[in-house]
């Protein structure tokens, strides 16, 4: 990776007529990172090279998402380029977490068998919520953080 892209960054020096195009999609797909952080990097290192225009696809799940990516990466190196700043805090960001693979872990029934169940003969009066709904306090300063507490769950007979 690096000899690639120390020939784009040599073909510029001695070409500035000519636009670049650079594929960054293999780079994306090939690597076992998410694809967004690598997507911004590799906007930005295209972006010092001089790259005219990038080129991604989004062959794999862990790549869905790379254009948009991409784009956003590019508009935030030109933003910071133009600012003479770095591509940090512009009003654009790529945070977000994802996952390697589609769907989650499955779910295990074995589990619940361990899990004792309350029974109840009688009626249990449910709480009386507030009509405005619940709230969570996520002021970190504070000193707790206040919720509604959950109550067990129980089964009629």
């Amino acid at each position: 990776m690096t000899e690639s892209l120390s020939a784009f960054h040599l073909f510029a020096k001695r070409n500035p007529e000519v636009p670049l195009l650079m594929g960054v999609g293999n780079v994306v797909e090939l690597m076992g990172a998410d694809s967004v952080g690598v997507n911004a990097l590799l906007a930005g290192v295209a972006s010092e090279i001089g790259a005219s225009i990038l080129l991604t696809t989004e062959r794999s799940v862990k790549a869905e998402g790379s254009v948009k990516e991409l784009a956003t990466a590019s508009k935030m190196m030109f933003i910071a380029k133009k600012r003479n700043s770095v591509p940090k805090d512009l009003g654009l960001d790529l945070l977000m977490l994802k996952s390697k693979r589609r769907g989650e872990e499955p779910y295990n029934i074995a589990l619940e068998r361990e899990v004792p169940v309350i029974e109840t003969t009688e009626y249990v009066k449910p709480p009386v919520l507030d009509t405005k709904g619940c709230f969570k306090n996520n002021d970190r300063s504070a000193e707790r953080i206040h919720r509604r507490p959950l109550l067990p769950s129980l089964r009629l007979r």
